[in-house]
């Protein structure tokens, strides 16, 4: 059968973030940025909890690197210099988990897609890192200049976010000392 929880009032979390980004002091990727963090609201009854709204969703227990955790976009500004913790990017998500004596299901739906965070151009841990200033201070006609001036990466992402909704679920459990878990993810490969 399934183990009682301890029945806790239903809770409301609100968390913000604020972050600047300075590169250097020739570009202008200056990024000043406030937003909710972690936004959600939570109810738990018996077996079975509920939490809706932008969160962040471990799977997994490994240090650093997983390769189950893949609910939440990372911010790769700054590459990998930040611990893994700290680039996830809370995603909005409904998230229904089951809880028994010793093992749980978990099922989530995300019905809009949040990319990673990615610099192309303009800072030493973007892609392309300073080809356009560097393009801009060559030799080069000035026709081409002006050309590689305008180049811009075309990422693909959904045209309609509902359409590319994500699930996925998760069956988690212990064998004697052991944890064990299954885990699935339909989702939109950024």
């Amino acid at each position: 059968g399934f183990q009682l929880r301890s029945n806790r009032s239903p809770y409301f979390i609100v968390s913000g973030e604020s972050d600047f980004l300075r590169f250097d002091n020739d570009e202008a990727n200056d990024e000043y940025d406030l937003d909710f963090y972690e936004t959600y609201f939570n109810w738990d009854k018996g077996p079975l909890q509920l939490r809706v709204g932008k969160q962040l969703l471990r799977w997994g227990k490994t240090d650093q690197i997983s390769p189950v955790d893949v609910v939440n976009p990372q911010d790769m500004r700054q590459f990998t210099l930040p611990d893994m913790e700290e680039r996830k990017i809370p995603n909005w998500l409904l998230k229904t988990t089951l809880y028994s004596e010793n093992m749980s299901l978990q099922a989530v739906y995300i019905p809009y897609f949040e990319p990673n965070d990615v610099d192309f151009f303009g800072t030493d841990w973007a892609v392309f890192r300073h080809l356009k200033q560097d393009i801009s201070n060559s030799q080069l006609d000035t026709g081409l200049k002006a050309y590689f001036q305008d180049l811009e990466v075309d990422r693909y992402e959904p045209s309609d976010p509902l359409d590319d909704a994500q699930v996925g679920g998760r069956l988690t459990s212990s064998l004697k000392d052991v944890d064990v878990g299954l885990s699935y993810l339909y989702g939109y490969d950024p």
